[in-house]
C-alpha cells in the first residue's frame, strides 16, 4: 500500500516497477475510494473489505472502531488455515497497533523516522530467508511529502517520494525473484492507496481526494484495463463521466481471498467483488482434512504423479491452476489408485480438486522439470 498516492502521480512519475506490475495486471486507474478520503476509514476498507458504515472508522482516531466482527483480511485467512504465514511490515503505527490482529511476523517503525526505507529493506531480508504465504507493506513517505509540500505531480517533492517509493518495490521484486523457490510459487501482487490529496491536506469529497488506483499482478491476472464509462445526462445534455464500473477499495480483500482460495464467507458482509476469477475450490476440506484421505506421490514431480484417495463411490478429478483455469486429465487406474499423466503442464503449482459422493478433496501438485 502506497499512503495518499494520486492516479495521476504514478502517469508522471517515472516508475519502471509499477509499471512492470501495471503491464502484467488487472488494473484501473479510474478506481474509487467509496467512502471518506482519511487513512483511518481508507485502510480499513482496503484492509477489512468493508465500509465505515460497518468497521467503525470515519478518521484517524479510531474511535468506535469494529474490529472484532470486521477484521483485518489477515484474520481470516489464519483461522481458515492457521498453517499459512502472515507477515506485515508498516510504517505507520495504527496499522500495527489498532487494526492488526492475528499475524505471524510483523516489523513496524514509522514512517517519520525513516521507516520506509528501513522495513522495506527488513522485507527484502525476509524475502530470502522466511517462507510467507501472505504479506501486507506500507508505504508512508508520499502521504507525507504531500502534507509537507503539495498533493500534485507537479509537485518535485511529492513526484520524488513516488519515484523513491517505486525503488523500495524494485527492491522487493527483485528478492521476490531470487527465491530459492520461486520456480514453484505463484505470486499475486497487488498494489492500492487510501487516498488522493488537494493541496497541502485530503478528508474532503473532490475528485481527486476520491480517486486512487488498483493494480492486481500476476503472471496468472488477465491483463486489462479498467476505465470510466462515459454516459449522457439529460438534465445537462452532455456526457458525463460513470465510474460505477470501476474498482472500490473493498475489493481488495475479496480478490486476495480468492486468490487463496479462501472460501468468503455471507456473515462476513463483505462489500466488495473479487477482480480476479472465482476459485474453483470454495467449499472444500479443512486443511489436513484431506492428506488423511488423498496421498499424491511423487511431489514435486516431473511428469508423473501418482494418486491414492479413500472416498467411497465414484468421483470427478478436475486439475486447476491457480486461477482455477481447468486442464484436461490423463490418467491409467490400477489396484493401487491411478496414475495422472502431467508431462505437457508448463512447471508451476496446481490443485487436484477430487470430487467425490458426499465430500470434495484437494492436494496441490508442482510441477518441476
Amino acid at each position: 500500500g502506497i499512503d495518499g498516492c494520486r492516479p495521476d502521480a504514478l502517469t508522471f512519475a517515472s516508475t519502471p516497477n509499477i509499471d512492470v506490475l501495471i503491464a502484467n495486471s488487472t488494473y484501473s486507474l479510474d478506481a474509487m475510494n467509496g467512502g471518506i478520503t482519511w487513512s483511518g476509514p481508507g485502510w480499513s476498507n482496503l484492509l477489512c473489505g468493508v465500509r465505515e458504515d460497518k468497521h467503525g472508522v470515519t478518521n484517524n482516531f479510531f474511535f468506535g472502531a469494529n474490529y472484532t466482527d470486521y477484521p483485518h483480511f489477515f484474520n481470516r485467512i489464519e483461522e481458515y488455515d492457521p498453517s499459512m504465514v502472515t507477515a506485515s511490515f508498516t510504517t505507520w503505527w495504527p496499522l500495527d497497533l489498532i487494526i492488526l490482529d492475528l499475524v505471524d511476523v510483523k516489523y513496524a517503525l514509522e514512517y517519520s523516522l525513516g521507516g520506509d526505507a528501513i522495513v522495506s529493506d527488513s522485507l527484502v531480508g525476509y524475502l530470502g530467508s522466511g517462507d510467507p504465504d501472505v504479506i501486507f507493506m506500507y508505504f508512508g513517505d508520499v502521504d507525507a511529502a504531500g502534507h509537507a509540500y503539495g498533493f500534485d505531480p507537479n509537485v518535485p517533492e511529492y513526484i520524488s517520494a513516488l519515484e523513491t517509493t517505486d525503488d523500495h518495490i524494485g527492491k522487493l521484486l527483485s528478492a521476490i525473484d531470487n527465491r530459492s523457490n520461486i520456480v514453484n510459487e505463484n505470486w499475486l501482487i497487488i498494489v492500492s492507496t487510501d487516498h488522493g490529496g488537494v493541496g497541502l491536506g485530503h478528508g474532503g469529497t473532490s475528485f481527486v481526494e476520491e480517486n486512487i488506483f488498483v493494480i492486481v499482478s500476476g503472471d496468472a491476472v488477465p491483463n486489462q484495463v479498467i476505465i470510466r464509462d462515459s454516459v449522457f445526462d439529460p438534465d445537462s445534455g452532455f456526457f458525463v463521466d460513470d465510474f460505477s464500473n470501476t474498482p472500490r477499495q473493498v475489493d481488495v480483500m475479496p480478490t486476495i481471498l480468492e486468490f487463496l482460495c479462501v472460501p468468503i464467507q455471507p456473515s462476513w458482509g463483505l462489500e466488495g467483488t473479487s477482480l480476479l476469477t472465482p476459485c474453483l475450490v470454495v467449499g472444500v476440506e479443512e486443511p489436513g482434512v484431506s492428506d488423511k484421505l488423498l496421498m499424491v506421490y511423487p511431489n514435486p514431480g516431473s511428469g508423473s504423479f501418482y494418486v491414492k484417495m479413500n472416498l467411497d463411490g465414484e468421483s470427478m478429478l478436475t486439475l486447476t491452476d491457480g486461477m482455477g483455469r481447468g486442464f484436461p486429465i490423463n490418467y491409467n487406474i490400477s489396484d493401487e489408485g491411478f496414475e495422472i499423466q502431467a508431462g505437457n503442464l508448463p512447471n508451476g503449482v496446481y490443485t487436484l480438486l477430487i470430487n467425490g459422493n458426499e465430500r470434495m478433496l484437494r492436494k496441490n501438485i508442482i510441477v518441476l522439470r
